[in-house]
């Protein structure tokens, strides 16, 4: 119990206080949800901005919440996610308006159908990644961000499970499998919600 709490990632500064954050307007967060998502990978950082959008408007004494959380999804509407069990309430992607200050995606390394025309998908992730102020990527979503073309040359993680397929499919990216989230740039990669509880 003591070694995981020395060893549980920070990733915000322990000086960080209300003061330092920015309160002109609301920050725009949008979540990309691929096909056969992970359940967990979708919910985990969905309901962490949520809270946090709660309790930035509460701290800093907004009429708004802080964060506006989107979720979206190639079709729109239900999202069929890994376990089976759907989600509904997404946008288009296509509809989004304007650029996020973040861009999360979260999917598995089998939602990208070889079969299906997903071009407009990345172009337009591209085209977003380029724009906004961060870009991450939840387990096996990076697939979607090396496929858009936005992880050339850059360090980026992914779960240890899917790690050496990314890295045979994406030679321009550097990929290492023991991190559980990596910053490169304005890019964040990470494990996944559970990957830091799989056996090996």
């Amino acid at each position: 119990m003591g070694a995981f709490s020395k060893t549980r990632p920070r990733l915000v500064s322990q000086d960080t206080t209300t003061s330092q954050m920015p309160t002109d307007r609301q920050r725009r967060i949008a979540v990309l949800a691929l096909p056969k998502t992970a359940l967990s990978d979708l919910a985990g950082p969905y309901e962490a901005f949520l809270s946090a959008a709660r309790l930035g408007q509460e701290r800093l004494k907004l009429g708004w919440p802080y964060y506006e959380v989107t979720v979206l999804s190639i079709e729109g509407s239900s999202i069929a996610t890994l376990s089976g069990l759907r989600v509904d309430g997404a946008s288009p992607f296509g509809e989004y308006k304007g650029i996020p200050d973040t861009l999360v995606v979260a999917g598995e390394a089998d939602s990208l159908d070889a079969d299906a025309d997903l071009s407009s998908l990345f172009h337009w992730v591209c085209d977003v990644a380029a724009q906004s102020r961060r870009g991450c990527s939840v387990c096996t979503g990076v697939f979607c961000l090396a496929q858009a073309g936005v992880l050339d040359q850059r360090r980026v993680t992914t779960h240890w499970q899917h790690a050496a397929d990314l890295a045979h499919k994406y030679s321009s990216i550097h990929v290492d499998h023991e991190p559980l989230f990596l910053r490169d740039g304005k890019f964040y990669t990470s494990a996944g919600c559970t990957g830091q509880w799989t056996s090996r």
